[in-house]
């Protein structure tokens, strides 16, 4: 009898084992996100090219032309912080699963001693099985605890959208400001080069004094030196918006970027509305406000699940004891 118990404890235990989930290790290695991050490209990448296509409609085969648009997508498909708020939805998500799951039973051996018995063993073994039925709505409480937070991880994913956004565009327009300040500063140097040189023309003939040609040349460094700062700036803007779209800076060397709607910027169009109404909908739409009213929901929904833990749950115990039969 004792054979038969045992095998059933054990194959009773295989299959509640089998329904377990299991842990998998993923380590993370710094020097290969590093190698991942540096070997980052614009061009010769197939599957952004992939994504943009996806994502702009009637996008052609060939490479795309790399404007405030198209290096927006690029962001959002490189950048970590998406990554990150993409995980946290799939875990807030995940705890929306657990959240609403029955306790699982508890299986305990209780060995009890039968003062009335002394043969074969006043020694008996009792299985109990343990179902806790959870009262007072807690698990409701629970679940929706979880879909608030859910909902406020949905949010956040939007706003590091919105925020990835407003980085490339504010990078963009940077970079966009250097090189015309930079363009300026050179077409400026090249016209004061032709001023000295005139100068030193009439200095020759004797029509300009040596004080006129010697405080233009003093002019033409100053305006080489400032160049030189605004080549630094370029180059720092240039780095900021690689920085941004979460690429190494060499995967924007070559790269023509469009100015398009920086040189010529469009009014904008469907507003249709003043602007109380504008900022009526900003204080109560935005993303980062809906996050916050997701993560007020959560937190009324976790008081609520606090006041009901002070009742105590129903625990249900079916007990079965067996010993050895002559």
């Amino acid at each position: 009898m004792w054979k038969r118990v045992g095998l059933t404890g054990i194959t009773a235990a295989a299959v509640l084992l089998a329904g377990c989930a299991r842990y998998h290790p993923a380590p993370l290695s710094p020097g290969e996100t590093a190698a991942a991050l540096e070997s980052r490209t614009l061009a010769a990448n197939p599957r952004l090219q992939d994504f943009l296509r996806a994502s702009l409609p009637g996008t052609p085969d060939e490479p795309p032309e790399w404007n405030l648009a198209t290096l927006t997508l690029a962001a959002l498909y490189f950048h970590p912080d998406l990554d990150i708020a993409r995980s946290r939805l799939l875990v807030a998500r995940a705890g929306v699963r657990t959240a609403g799951q029955i306790p699982n039973p508890t299986v305990n051996l209780s060995p009890l001693y039968n003062l009335t018995v002394a043969q074969p063993t006043p020694w008996t073994v009792g299985g109990v099985v343990n179902f806790v039925v959870e009262t007072f709505g807690k698990r409701g409480y629970r679940t929706e605890q979880a879909r608030a937070l859910a909902e406020s991880a949905r949010w956040d994913l939007a706003t590091a959208g919105w925020r990835v956004r407003g980085r490339v565009r504010s990078a963009i327009l940077n970079f966009w400001a250097a090189e015309r300040r930079l363009a300026l500063a050179k077409r400026r140097s090249e016209l004061q080069q032709q001023l000295v040189g005139l100068l030193e023309q009439r200095f020759a003939a004797g029509q300009a004094s040596a004080l006129d040609v010697t405080r233009e040349r003093i002019n033409r460094a100053q305006i080489e030196l400032g160049a030189r700062d605004l080549e630094r700036a370029a180059a720092d803007a240039r780095v900021q918006l690689a920085t941004v779209i979460g690429v190494p800076a060499r995967a924007l060397d070559g790269l023509a970027i469009s100015f398009a709607e920086f040189d010529g910027p469009e009014p904008p169009r469907g507003i249709g509305t003043s602007a109380p109404d504008l900022r009526r909908r900003a204080l109560t739409s935005r993303t980062d406000v809906q996050a916050s009213l997701a993560d007020y929901k959560a937190a009324d929904a976790a008081l609520r699940l606090q006041i009901a833990n002070q009742y105590p749950n129903l625990t249900i115990g079916p007990e079965y004891n067996w010993g050895a039969i002559e």
